[in-house]
């Protein structure tokens, strides 16, 4: 489905694709171009974005490292990363073809049908808790309830 969305405003700027962004912004906030709201924004993303482009790499690492609240949303970022590795499921992603076969689970072709089946329930079950739970619960009872429900888990 991802050959039938927008492009990013933004990134089309970046690009020097100017007329095309000004098309993904109308087609994305379902206005006429010339509205103001819509041009108010396309002028904030083009001036957002020349200011960007005067920026050199090592000004972007400086302030990435040496501006507070940017280290302490890339500590949490990378502290985050770190925990769902440690969490496991990436583990039973990967191995799982031989923990069917410890099973007793037999057949190359069950193996994979299997796999599948497993890899189609957690996209299913993750855009269920994105789209119902989220919107219900809200963020961060959705987070709490999910690193409750992980910390009490009993491994097999």
């Amino acid at each position: 489905m991802s050959l039938f969305t927008v492009e990013s405003p933004r990134w089309l700027v970046s690009q020097n694709k100017r007329d095309t962004a000004l098309t993904a912004l109308v087609r994305l906030r379902s206005l006429p171009s010339h509205d103001q709201y819509l041009q108010d924004e396309y002028q904030g993303i083009t001036s957002e974005t020349e200011d960007n482009e005067s920026n050199s790499f090592w000004q972007i690492v400086k302030e990435t490292f040496m501006v507070r609240s940017n280290l302490r949303r890339l500590q949490l970022t990378i502290t985050a990363y770190i925990l769902a590795q440690m969490s496991g499921a990436n583990s039973i992603t990967n191995y799982l073809p031989t923990i069917f076969g410890i099973v007793g689970v037999t057949g190359l072709n069950i193996k994979l049908y299997t796999t599948g089946l497993y890899a189609l329930t957690k996209l299913v079950c993750c855009i269920a808790a994105s789209l119902v739970l989220v919107d219900l619960a809200g963020r961060r009872l959705s987070l709490l309830l999910g690193l409750a429900s992980k910390s009490f888990a009993i491994p097999i």
